[in-house]
């Protein structure tokens, strides 16, 4: 392994021959206390990435926060973009990454340091499809071997909704299995995380036994500022990436629901949209009402400031975290039954939920009006985050799932 490609623990690079990382094995082996995991995804969960990179991020803290030893494998190959001091401003300095390998070279990898990981865990269904097919060739590289599977989203779901919403839906029974095959990539695991009840009751019925919840962990920080010392509308996501979730909803929000929400205003409401916004169709906006102001790194202002929060997601999967920061920000929510589902949360208890264009305008025309709804959602909302995506219920839950 060249230099560049791995940095070790203590930020120490390591220069080596034949087996990567042989300092690093034999100087946990020493250590027969130590528990160490194989983590793999996507990539690094660098600051301001989207896409569940957030909940990576925090899972990989807690697992260093528990004792074990990490070693964090990249799939994406070279995936060399990222700066070493992104990378350890990103995550625990004492995780050891490997960079460059990616899928073609991961059999000599494990090949390598066969014996030494007790937990390989793998996030995303895409990832968890490479791993099958090594498995399937290779079922001795994996022996020995405590295989979590991380959903993170049934991915299938959010593209079934994408279709329909295109006027392009495919039979049921077409569905059903795309659904079917995805759950079928968990059968080499031991344990099977998912984001929401909602997903982990699909793996249930699936047949899969040791399922568990792992959300996101969040700290209820609900900002100052009284119903009547706000105003206007805020919406957090990545808006990099024409056709996602973000942008479709954007794109329909301010085309379709914000003409309606202003219709028959003097004051006029504006929506401020934060996150990256690259895509191509933010350019057809054109609305002195909406603001893009990019990325912006501490969110606290805009929700303290601002009154309602939107988020008018037609298709997604996994669980909605732009929802639940607002949510802990004490920032009430309008959004689709989608991201009500998936929260197991619930319309005029945590919530506000509208569908159609005219039923989300409703929605938002109520919450912006009615400051005793505004205090009971901002109040019930924040009962949920506290009982359901606590750091310590996060952790907990964590740690189970690593030790049985």
């Amino acid at each position: 392994m060249r230099e560049k490609d791995q940095y070790c623990p203590n930020k120490k690079y390591v220069n080596q021959i034949s087996a990567p990382g042989r300092e690093i094995m034999e100087a946990h082996k020493s250590h027969t206390d130590i528990k160490r995991v194989l983590f793999m995804d996507d990539r690094v969960p660098l600051k301001n990435l989207g896409a569940g990179y957030p909940r990576a991020k925090r899972i990989l803290q807690t697992i260093t926060e528990n004792g074990w030893f990490i070693t964090f494998y990249p799939l994406y190959q070279p995936n060399l973009a990222d700066d070493w001091q992104d990378i350890y401003e990103a995550i625990p300095d004492t995780i050891e990454v490997i960079r460059g390998y990616g899928i073609n070279k991961l059999e000599r990898f494990l090949s390598d340091r066969a014996g030494y990981y007790d937990v390989l865990f793998i996030s995303r269904p895409p990832n968890m499809m490479k791993i099958n097919k090594l498995y399937n060739k290779s079922p001795d590289l994996f022996s020995g071997l405590k295989i979590i599977y991380d959903a993170e989203a049934i991915w299938s779901i959010r593209e079934i909704q994408r279709l329909k919403i295109q006027r392009k839906a495919i039979p049921e029974k077409v569905a059903a299995k795309c659904i079917d095959n995805e759950l079928a990539l968990a059968k080499i695991s031991h344990t099977i995380l998912a984001v929401s009840n909602q997903e982990a009751q699909y793996f249930k019925n699936a047949g899969y036994n040791d399922v568990h919840v792992l959300g996101h962990a969040l700290a209820a920080n609900p900002t100052l500022k009284n119903f009547e010392e706000r105003k206007d509308m805020l919406f957090v996501g990545c808006l990099e990436e024409d056709g996602s979730p973000n942008v479709d909803s954007v794109m329909w929000f301010t085309s379709e629901v914000l003409p309606l929400i202003n219709a028959d205003r003097k004051e006029r409401v504006k929506l401020y949209l934060i996150g990256k916004n690259g895509a191509r169709a933010l350019r057809r906006i054109n609305s002195p009402d909406v603001v893009l102001l990019g990325t912006i790194d501490d969110l606290t202002d805009w929700y303290n400031n601002c009154r309602i929060f939107v988020a008018p997601t037609r298709f997604a999967a996994g669980i909605p975290l732009k929802v639940l920061e607002a949510a802990a920000h004490g920032i009430p929510v309008v959004l689709t039954s989608i991201l009500e589902s998936q929260l197991s949360w619930r319309h005029e208890q945590e919530v506000l939920v509208g569908d159609t264009a005219a039923e989300f305008a409703g929605q938002c025309k109520r919450l912006y009006n009615d400051s005793e709804a505004w205090q009971q959602l901002r109040e019930n909302a924040i009962n949920r985050i506290i009982s359901e995506h606590g750091i310590i219920h996060f952790a907990n839950c964590l740690e189970k799932v690593l030790n049985s």
